[in-house]
């Protein structure tokens, strides 16, 4: 500075500024598939101090948030300056948790070698399984008709819970009329009905190789089937014909 005479003085002035706003970012992302325990938290550094939080989800307007669903969290940082600064945060959520239970049949009646094929998606993998017959594992194994229930928990704890029915055939049964012979012409005949099990059905005869289901033509005596369903069932039927005499 220099007056009217010539005379002059100086002198020096620093102009400082705060440090950046910084703002980082903690989440915590929801365990299970829409749940509500998400959170955020906030570590604000820079700036005037003294901050104030605004949230674009609503009237929230403090630094640290939880209770929160799976989204996009907005929050703009103000600091003792009016200085803003805004961040996005995105909390997650894993897929759902889903069990489908693929049953196979029993395949006799009164048999047990029913199973069941599970298979999980979603969640965090990580699963337990609790069967209603107490089995731990994901696939289970001879098992008796009946209805069966599974618990499946991830490493998270989320659960999901599914149910399915093992069958069963009815019982496989060979019945059959007959008609006698009458000699000697030999024409006899057998006429076979099966009912349950299931089909389709294979014959033999104890009187040799013999596999239609009907017989015709026969002579008096003892005839065996054994019927056979698609499942390895077997049932087996006697049948006794009587030649008859005509006396005149």
């Amino acid at each position: 500075v220099t007056d009217a005479n010539g005379c002059t003085t100086s002198t020096q002035v620093e102009v400082t500024e705060p440090d950046a706003i910084d703002v980082v970012g903690f989440v915590t992302h929801v365990s299970c598939n829409g749940g509500t325990n998400g959170a955020i938290n906030l570590n604000v550094s820079g700036g005037a101090g003294s901050y104030t939080f605004a949230w674009s989800d609503g009237p929230a307007t403090t630094e640290d948030r939880t209770g929160l669903a799976a989204g996009m969290y907005t929050v703009t940082v103000t600091d003792a300056n009016l200085c803003p600064i805004i961040k996005t945060f995105t909390v997650n959520q894993p897929a759902v948790l889903s069990a489908v239970a693929a049953p196979t049949h029993v395949s006799c009646n009164g048999a047990n070698d029913g199973s069941i094929n599970l298979t999980v998606s979603g969640g965090t993998p990580g699963y337990s399984y609790a069967w209603s017959n107490n089995a731990d594992t994901e696939d289970i194994s001879g098992l008796a008709p009946g209805t069966y229930t599974v618990t499946v928990t991830d490493l998270l704890g989320c659960q999901s819970v599914t149910s399915t029915v093992i069958n069963e055939p009815a019982v496989l049964t060979a019945t059959g009329t007959f008609v006698p012979n009458c000699p000697p012409a030999n024409n006899g005949t057998i006429d076979v009905t099966v009912a349950g099990g299931t089909g389709p059905f294979t014959y033999m005869w104890s009187d040799g190789p013999a596999t239609s289901q009907d017989r015709s033509g026969l002579a008096g005596g003892t005839y065996t089937v054994t019927v056979t369903d698609a499942n390895g069932c077997m049932t087996t039927t006697m049948f006794t014909l009587i030649g008859l005499t005509v006396t005149v």
